[in-house]
């Protein structure tokens, strides 16, 4: 009987948002089928910290395959922290998808993602416009 190889053996990883939940499992899968893994694990990934957490694993990992954003902030209240939000839910992965391009393999073999919830709790709601901004730009985030 043949073993199965792991998947992502040689692969580059940074994953965004990796404290808990899906980031979590996410870094962990990749690390389990033979990635090596950069994560971050703020709740509020700022646009600039999730630019220079790109550039920092990059450097640290001589290069990138994969970008998976899980990074979310959660809307509760009113306007400034719906405006929050989407700082960290559409702004940040953007420009850390713009970041990643410099460092991803030309070609095939190179992944950029971001993790668009459905409601996933009661009051989450107000969280889906800005995921669905997100998943916009999945496609190209480049120029």
């Amino acid at each position: 009987m043949t073993s199965k190889a792991p998947a992502f053996v040689g692969k580059k990883a940074l994953v965004t948002g990796a404290g808990r939940g899906i980031g979590a499992a996410v870094a962990l899968r990749l690390a389990a089928e033979g990635a090596d893994v950069a994560f971050t694990y703020r709740e509020n990934e700022e646009a600039a910290a999730a630019v220079a957490a790109v550039e920092q694993a990059a450097r640290e990992l001589s290069g990138l395959d994969i970008l998976d954003n899980n990074a979310a902030a959660y809307v509760t209240g009113g306007a400034e922290e719906f405006d929050a939000a989407v700082a960290a839910n559409i702004r940040a992965p953007y420009l850390a998808a713009r970041a990643a391009l410099a460092h991803l393999p030309d070609g095939s073999g190179r992944v950029v993602s971001n993790v668009a919830e459905r409601t996933p709790f009661f009051r989450a709601d107000a969280l889906r416009p800005d995921k669905v901004g997100a998943d916009g730009h999945d496609e190209r985030p480049g120029p």
